[in-house]
């Protein structure tokens, strides 16, 4: 892995890091992190008043000019309803209880700050 790379799976860790803790705050129990089902990964699964949550983590630095939810792309969209399809047949969950969600999640490592925006419902 080279040198810039590295530093982005280390910010996309970070971000992650991040998700999970700002869902814990906000009353979520986190249920899985890094989720395989066949080829597809889910970052977090939570669960809320009765409710699943598979949540995609968007991570970028505060000064990148490309914004965290902008990385989100049409394919990376289809991923996820393929693998929410994937979780509900492997857990048996009905699909109404089940969604999908977006943590946007801007990083200033060095002064270890971080926004996150929090789409929910996001197909």
């Amino acid at each position: 892995m080279n040198q810039k790379s590295a530093a982005a799976a280390n910010v996309g860790r970070a971000g992650e890091e991040i998700a999970a803790k700002y869902l814990t705050r906000n009353g979520y129990q986190i249920l899985a992190k890094n989720l395989r089902l066949s080829h597809k990964e889910i970052d977090l699964v939570a669960q809320k008043a009765g409710e699943i949550i598979l949540v995609e983590v968007k991570t970028a630095r505060f000064d990148s000019p490309v914004l965290p939810e902008e990385q989100l792309s049409s394919a990376k969209i289809r991923q996820l309803k393929q693998a929410l399809v994937l979780y509900c047949r492997e857990y048996r969950q009905p699909p109404t209880i089940v969604r999908c969600d977006l943590l946007a999640i801007s990083i200033n490592q060095t002064a270890k700050m971080a926004k996150v925006k929090h789409f929910k419902n996001i197909f």
